[in-house]
């Protein structure tokens, strides 16, 4: 891992911390939030003249960030948009963000979140929190991300990147340009393919041998199965016991993402964490 990377995520969160929402961080009691303006994962500008009371989060992962911004208590994930919220947000990934940005005169504003890297769910982190009156909120969420990452950049300093496959389930895995892909990048991995396309065959996958293996909670691999199916009992991974399990929870979009990258790099160079 290279010095600069690190001096590039400083930079970066120095960006975030500045540039996110069109809305200067309250100095005193007599600022007022609102109103505010940001631009989504599509470019749409969304507006709040005043600070949302009912929000609809679509997908898990989305209502997941609004309670670590602290409006846990004024989000819901059921329920339709017309008429009975005051915004409704979604992670540009998940399949209910479809449509949010082009909504129908008087529905609720909608904001897309980016979330193709960590990078953008920083961005959309800070930009969300400013949307729902939580500016400080987004900023520690932000902070707590960048420590995590830049722990584990130094700590890895002198590692050199392993190959994985990251099990999500039926032999499927992520592309090095996904999210996942670049979260196993920066604990010090790399996804044994360039693009996910569906489930990779047995031979495939012992043709790509990958050094270590990884699965998501929700794939329900373990060690043990493999270690008893013909198609990857002989996988040099498998073989060495090179295998961890990461929570389903810290690969998705949202404030965990920096835990999750803790967690890969210490599945993968366990030495360095010694």
């Amino acid at each position: 891992m290279k010095a600069v990377l690190i001096a590039l995520l400083f930079l970066l969160a120095g960006l975030l911390v500045t540039g996110c929402g069109e809305r200067a961080e309250p100095t005193g009691t007599t600022v007022a939030l609102y109103p505010v303006t940001v631009t989504d994962a599509n470019g749409t500008q969304v507006t709040l003249s005043t600070e949302p009371r009912r929000i609809l989060a679509r997908g898990a992962a989305m209502a997941a960030a609004l309670r670590a911004l602290g409006v846990g208590a004024r989000t819901t994930t059921a329920g339709t948009p017309a008429g009975r919220f005051d915004l409704v947000a979604a992670w540009a990934s998940d399949p209910g963000a479809r449509g949010l940005s082009h909504r129908a005169p008087g529905s609720p504003p909608g904001y897309v979140a980016a979330d193709g890297t960590v990078v953008d769910i920083e961005r959309s982190l800070a930009d969300l929190a400013v949307l729902v009156g939580r500016p400080l909120g987004g900023r520690r969420l932000v902070a707590k991300i960048d420590r995590n990452v830049t722990r584990v950049q130094r700590r890895l300093e002198n590692e050199r990147p392993v190959s994985v496959f990251l099990d999500k389930g039926f032999s499927t895995t992520v592309s090095r340009s996904s999210l996942q892909g670049q979260m196993l990048a920066l604990a010090g991995g790399r996804s044994v393919v360039t693009s996910a396309t569906g489930p990779l065959d047995p031979g495939q996958l012992r043709r790509l041998n990958p050094r270590y293996y990884i699965a998501t909670s929700q794939s329900g691999t373990t060690l043990k199965q493999l270690r008893q199916d013909p198609a990857t009992k002989h996988l040099s991974a498998v073989r060495a016991g090179r295998f961890g399990i990461v929570p389903d929870r810290l690969l998705q979009p949202g404030p965990d993402v920096g835990a999750g990258i803790a967690l890969i790099a210490r599945i993968l160079h366990p030495d360095a964490f010694r």
